[in-house]
């Protein structure tokens, strides 16, 4: 008694008795599409909690009509975002293949290193959070931050492509690097993380350079202005 019509014969025919002409894409609310096309129908259309009593014999409900619409409703033991991401699955998932998602990463635009990734790499912390999670580097690069947090915009520097690939130039900086300066490591300048409000005055690094010079002796405050006899190119030597 769940079908709108009463007539057993507008779907079943005298031939045989599970010979239907019912096309489930042209009389029903919903088009079998994809995966769903080779489905059986009882993987679908299974009993439910009521009985009904025929010739002193009991026998499961079949729910045909109506039918919950939502993914969820079939699908919920799939469901890898424990229902965060509501029971509209159409939204990322499609009907061809259920492990095949539509491009739906469209705030945070993956490129370079981050588009290889999978998505547990980011998306398996907090219990597989989904959306909500900040575009904020620090999140997953905390370990990777030199900076110690005292830089948190790291897309000013870095790029997707490659971590280490800084698109920083010393060379547009305050204090260009040249000469030997240019050779060095950033640690050897920029001590305990420190790279914002580093000062650009020589005695800061050479204060052990200039004490262990003895003729003339090279002591402060006289001696502070290094660039006045010494570059960038040959510190031990004098312009």
């Amino acid at each position: 008694g769940q079908l709108k019509s009463k007539k057993c014969s507008d779907c079943h025919s005298e031939e045989k008795w599970k010979k239907i002409s019912f096309d489930h894409n042209q009389d029903s609310r919903y088009k079998l599409l994809g995966e769903h096309r080779d489905l059986k129908c009882q993987e679908c259309h299974f009993p439910g909690k009521d009985w009904v009593r025929y010739q002193d014999k009991k026998f499961a409900v079949i729910r045909y009509r109506p039918m919950d619409q939502d993914c969820n409703a079939c699908h919920s033991k799939d469901d890898k975002h424990k229902g965060e991401m509501g029971q509209k699955c159409g939204s990322c998932h499609r009907e061809d293949d259920w492990k095949t998602v539509k491009d739906f990463h469209r705030n945070y635009t993956l490129q370079g290193v981050h588009y290889t990734l999978q998505c547990a790499e980011c998306h398996d912390k907090e219990g597989r959070k989904l959306s909500g999670l900040s575009d904020q580097c620090l999140i997953c690069h905390q370990k990777d931050d030199v900076h110690n947090s005292t830089l948190p915009a790291c897309q000013e520097c870095h790029r997707q492509s490659f971590w280490e690939d800084s698109q920083f130039r010393h060379s547009l900086s305050p204090f260009p690097l040249r000469g030997v300066h240019r050779t060095l490591d950033c640690a050897n300048c920029h001590t305990g993380g420190v790279y914002q409000g580093t000062k650009n005055t020589c005695y800061l690094c050479h204060q052990s350079d200039a004490s262990a010079v003895s003729s003339p002796p090279h002591l402060m405050p006289n001696f502070m202005d290094c660039a006045q006899c010494h570059n960038q190119f040959t510190f031990s030597g004098a312009n």
